[in-house]
């Protein structure tokens, strides 16, 4: 298996620091481009080799319903994975928000299936991620980036797919949503 990340993404034309700006104003950027086309089938073909593996265990802990399917540390469960770990673009970027002493801390497959609308535990819902060290600490105060999540969209989002919505510049509200309200 290879870690390279040579399909379409050249790295002499990644604007790092443009990246880091999006980040801290809108919360977010896109690098488009660093899987090639064979990268995103594997990667694919690879957790649905790992969800189907651990299908009776996830489904008995409600990480797999018909409205998703989870696979925690998946860096340790399939070795296609480290390659995403080690892409060149992602590290670069992070590290100029986080730092050259930034952790991977978390590693997670997650496909969000399409849905008949919300679901109690799974599937949409409004909420922020690791609320308890990125909002919690920092009300009443200033926000500072101490985590980040790397998504990597392996199918176009759309409805129909479960896609994921993201809110620009709410990263710096300090508040966090009812889960319940739309």
């Amino acid at each position: 298996m290879s870690n390279s990340h040579s399909g379409t993404f050249d790295s002499s034309t990644l604007d790092v620091a443009g990246h880091a700006r999006e980040i801290h104003s809108q919360g977010y950027t896109i690098i488009p481009d660093v899987l090639t086309t064979e990268q995103v089938q594997q990667a694919i073909a690879a957790m649905e080799e790992v969800y189907e593996r651990e299908r009776p265990i996830a489904e008995r802990f409600g990480e797999q319903t018909p409205n998703q399917k989870v696979v925690r540390n998946i860096l340790g469960k399939h070795q296609f994975f480290e390659s995403f770990y080690l892409c060149p673009p992602v590290v670069a970027v992070c590290r100029k928000v986080l730092g050259e002493d930034m952790v991977l801390y978390d590693t997670t497959a997650r496909s969000i299936l399409p849905s008949g609308g919300r679901e109690q535990r799974f599937g949409f819902h409004v909420h922020v991620d690791r609320e308890a060290f990125t909002v919690e600490p920092f009300k009443g105060g200033t926000h500072l980036p101490v985590a980040l999540n790397v998504l990597w969209a392996l199918v176009d989002f759309s409805d129909e797919n479960g896609a994921t919505l993201i809110w620009p510049e709410t990263h710096r509200s300090l508040e966090v949503p009812d889960p319940s309200e739309d």
